[in-house]
């Protein structure tokens, strides 16, 4: 990985406040069918393989396609149906894969639900720790289409995903009017001086991608390229660029 990269990996996980005087780097999701030509022309930082959305989750087929951009930092996601994602396989065939691909990326991205849950509980943390063991990251989250919590459910979530160990936590929830917003403003600031990702869901929640970074969460905003988000409320990258040169131009040297 070439000097660039790497210091966009360190910027999201290294020592120190997350989120001071950082431009946000933007995080693509893409899966198999997503044209190469597409990705290299798209403005991103880093690249979120759905991997729940492939078509064909055998191992051979997947780091296959994962070796095609190994030179941008990674996330490996396989979403379970439960929060929004498309694995159609067992619990068990999913943690699996995340064990036999997680040396080919940067980063892997697991829900809560999963560590929670008594029947996936002990695998998921021993791929926790297998990836703490061999330096890879571990994004820990939390998915609500239906709303957006309590700020003291927030805080319990919150706490329960850095307990196991979480690198980052992320927190995406829908967002239904500004007091929703400004729930999870409140949120994020409370707890600002961690790795926190918080994404507000929904069509009123796309200044999210924009402004959520600057208040002092992680410096990562999900976009989309093509034609078809996979989150509500995501902006194409291209667009999303744009609106950070605006909003966070860089210092004059």
């Amino acid at each position: 990985m070439n000097t660039e990269k790497r210091e966009t990996l360190e910027s999201l996980f290294g020592s120190g406040r997350i989120g001071r005087d950082e431009i946000p780097k933007i995080v693509i999701s893409i899966d198999d069918s997503t044209d190469q030509a597409l990705i290299e022309s798209a403005k991103f930082d880093i690249i979120e393989w759905r991997i729940d959305h492939f078509t064909s989750f055998k191992t051979e087929h997947v780091l296959r396609v994962l070796n095609q951009f190994k030179g941008y930092p990674s996330i490996a996601t396989i979403r379970s149906k439960t929060e929004g994602g498309s694995w159609g396989l067992s619990e068990t065939q999913r943690l699996e894969l995340f064990q036999e691909i997680a040396s080919e990326v940067n980063i892997i991205d697991i829900e809560l639900s999963t560590i929670q849950n008594e029947s996936t509980k002990k695998r998921s943390r021993t791929l926790i720790a297998s990836c703490d063991c061999s330096m890879k990251k571990v994004i820990i989250s939390y998915h609500n289409f239906d709303g957006t919590p309590s700020i003291a459910e927030l805080n319990r979530i919150f706490k329960e995903a850095r307990t196991a160990s979480a690198h980052m936590v992320k927190i995406a929830t829908l967002v239904k009017n500004h007091s929703d917003i400004q729930r999870l403003i409140k949120f994020t600031l409370t707890n600002k001086k961690h790795r926190l990702l918080p994404i507000a869901m929904g069509p009123i929640g796309s200044l999210s991608r924009v402004f959520f970074p600057v208040l002092g969460g992680s410096p990562m905003t999900y976009a989309y390229v093509g034609n078809k988000p996979t989150a509500p409320g995501q902006i194409h990258c291209n667009k999303l660029a744009q609106l950070i040169k605006r909003f966070y131009p860089q210092p004059a040297i």
